[in-house]
């Protein structure tokens, strides 16, 4: 039977893997945002394409969307918190 206290730290080690396997998502998360804006950017900066205004308009969109994804991922607390005093 397991103590209280390693009880305790077999969970902060669960805890702490948790965190940075979200660490590693959230960058990739961003990776993918990133890859795709430089994508819709060419887009929408093709010299043979012939993009209505509202066609830039709405790819802008999604990179102002994207953007904005970015934000939130960012704002996203990955510390893992304190363990509690025993």
């Amino acid at each position: 039977m397991a103590t209280g206290n390693s009880a305790i730290q077999q969970f902060a080690a669960k805890v702490e893997a948790n965190f940075t396997t979200l660490k590693g998502d959230l960058g990739n998360l961003k990776t993918g945002i990133a890859a795709l804006d430089a994508k819709i950017i060419a887009l929408q900066n093709s010299a043979g394409g012939a993009l209505s205004a509202d066609d830039q308009a709405a790819l802008q969109g999604l990179v102002d969307d994207s953007s904005a994804l970015v934000k939130q991922a960012d704002a996203i607390d990955v510390t893992p918190p304190a363990p509690p005093t025993v």
